[in-house]
């Protein structure tokens, strides 16, 4: 019996969903919502490299990155994941891309960057970065095996 509908992708007891549409984070979440789910929450270097290795093989471009659930839109640099469980420390030294998380506030100067993508940034595909949550990504979901 498969333990995630067609089109999910099972790993360690978990169903990834990997979009191809673009949409701004709130958005994204919603439609992970819709299907009984969430903007994935990395626990583990294991989760962070299967992640790694799917997005690797559906990037189009250095550009094109995946929104996953972590934010500081409600406090600026107390990063969040959706459940609303806080960044362990050790996972900020081991995926955050050199000087991010950033704020950069070109695209947005009232908000700056607020919410969190997964891909390749400059060649180094292992990291995270923080965007402007209206800009337009992909997205991966994340909900229990059925």
């Amino acid at each position: 019996c498969p333990k995630c509908r067609d089109g999910w992708e099972e790993f360690e007891g978990q169903c990834y969903y990997f979009s191809n549409n673009t949409s701004k984070w709130e958005e994204a979440r919603e439609r992970c919502q819709l299907q009984g789910a969430d903007l994935v929450q990395v626990s583990s270097r294991k989760e962070q490299e299967f992640l790694t290795d799917r997005v690797k093989q559906m990037m189009r471009g250095n550009n094109d990155l995946f929104w996953i659930g972590l934010t500081d839109s409600v406090t600026e640099s107390t990063w969040l994941w959706v459940d609303g469980s806080p960044l362990e420390q050790g996972f900020v030294l081991t995926f955050w891309h050199n000087r991010e998380p950033n704020n950069w506030d070109d695209e947005d100067p009232v908000r700056g960057e607020d919410c969190v993508r997964l891909g390749d940034i400059n060649g180094n595909i292992n990291c995270w970065s923080d965007r402007a949550c209206s800009h337009p990504e992909r997205s991966i979901c994340e909900k229990p095996e059925q």
